[in-house]
């Protein structure tokens, strides 16, 4: 009897351990699952925070508060440059709507790359210019790119023309 439970015994041993082989293999793709997720509620947050800081700064812009709109630059110097632009720019065009209508976000695995993230968003405004009045409709892309500390607009200064 002895016997027969030994042998018993050392056949349900191996088969314990192949059984264990699955669990473990199940437990590693919960893992996986439960980082999924985790990921996935990370980048919704950021296509959230993306979409209210374009929000504030084309709020910024319709309503011609430069402020605003220029927090959205990172560098200061260039923030100030921005405003000046931004206030040239809106003396004689007014918006009446602005909607963003494309969110474009690719992720960057260089570790040495001072941004986590690009964005390519796409807005659609109405406005017009003054004296004319005649409304415009247009559709516009911009680069956005996330840093440690937030989403900041690229913005370059517009070249300027020289004179003859």
């Amino acid at each position: 009897m002895t016997l027969i439970l030994s042998l018993l015994l050392s056949f349900a041993v191996p088969t314990a351990h192949a059984d264990a082989k699955p669990n473990a293999t199940v437990k590693g793709a919960k893992m996986s699952k439960a980082q999924q997720r985790k990921q996935s509620k990370a980048n919704a947050r950021e296509m959230e925070l993306l979409q209210r800081s374009a929000e504030l700064y084309w709020e910024g812009v319709r309503w011609n508060d430069t402020e605003k709109s220029a927090n959205f630059i990172e560098n200061s110097a260039a923030r100030l440059e921005f405003q000046a632009w931004l206030d040239t720019e809106n003396a004689d065009h007014k918006l009446i709507d602005v909607k963003i209508i494309g969110v474009s976000v690719q992720s960057i695995d260089d570790k040495d790359s001072p941004f986590s993230r690009t964005a390519i968003i796409k807005v659609a405004s109405e406005g017009y210019t003054m004296p004319e009045q005649v409304l415009k409709k247009t559709i516009k892309a911009q680069e956005w790119y996330r840093t440690s500390t937030g989403w900041w607009l690229r913005w370059t200064p517009p070249e300027l023309t020289p004179t003859p």
